[in-house]
């Protein structure tokens, strides 16, 4: 592998030969730091990151935190950003459900609201060394399979599989479905690469096995952590958001910034439904 300043103007000279494309300095050390300096994994990083943005309007257009419609996400999700760090020093997000009807899940809303999380996260810490999710699923149900975007959501995977820089670490999902298992089950069909190592389900009676990677000092109360309330912690990041809404509204404006170079063919979004109706049946 190149040394650091070699891969620094590997990139730099790369992104000089395309059209329309700017990103600083301290943006291109950004996408090699959660690439491992690895130059091939950055530049496709740094593609996918820009053509994801640019074909998912629902998800990186109009991201203003004091957006009614957004203002309405958080009223029933919500998103914790932990102040602390696990032993191995990754950040820790929390996403859970206020009210898991059916009428108000959008997935395009919750990918918005969880990467203008992460995004403030890499504002704040450009350099962190991973980042751990965890996601509770109670109230689940087939409605909630049925109103899926089976579309937006291959796309979303796509970004943060391929296109979000920062290390995703681990994926840790409490109080698992039936319906959730038959989705996690479609999702790695989107999957480039084998994730199952990253993957883990726990009980709510058995948090303790949670705790062995996000420790209780990472978590709100209501999942035996030491935080505090889930409520005041959701609104501590909304704060945050509002802090940073310029930057955030900024991120619709560049869209268009690298040109599409993805050969891949994916799936039809009739594959797409295909599939979900192959799961409804199973």
């Amino acid at each position: 592998m190149a040394s650091d300043l070699d891969a620094f103007d590997e990139i730099k000279l790369w992104l000089n030969s395309l059209p329309d494309t700017e990103l600083s300095d301290e943006e291109i050390k950004v996408f090699l730091h959660s690439c491992y300096g690895n130059c091939t994994d950055t530049k496709r990083c740094i593609e996918v990151y820009h053509s994801s943005r640019r074909e998912l309007p629902e998800v990186f257009a109009n991201r203003d935190p004091r957006d009614p419609s957004i203002q309405q996400f958080f009223k029933c999700f919500q998103i914790i950003l932990s102040k602390e760090r696990t032993d191995e020093n990754f950040a820790v997000i929390l996403i859970r459900a206020t009210n898991p009807s059916v009428e108000y899940f959008d997935i395009a809303s919750l990918f918005k609201a969880y990467f203008m999380t992460v995004d403030t996260l890499i504002l704040e810490d450009p350099y962190c060394e991973g980042l751990i999710l965890v996601f509770d699923v109670a109230g689940s149900s087939v409605s909630h399979l049925r109103k899926l975007n089976f579309g937006v959501l291959r796309k979303c995977i796509k970004y943060l599989e391929e296109g979000m820089p920062i290390r995703t670490k681990g994926l840790h999902v409490v109080n698992l479905t039936f319906v959730m298992v038959k989705i996690i089950q479609l999702v790695k069909t989107f999957l480039k690469s084998n994730r199952d190592d990253m993957t883990f389900f726990h009980s709510s009676s058995k948090l303790e096995t949670l705790y062995s990677a996000v420790p209780q000092r990472c978590l709100p109360g209501e999942y035996g952590g030491t935080l505090g309330s889930s409520e005041d912690l959701n609104n501590k990041n909304i704060e945050r958001l509002i802090e940073y809404r310029e930057h955030l509204l900024e991120g619709k404006m560049r869209l268009s910034a690298i040109a599409k170079r993805d050969n891949g063919q994916g799936k039809s979004s009739c594959e797409d439904q295909a599939s979900l109706e192959q799961l409804c049946i199973e």
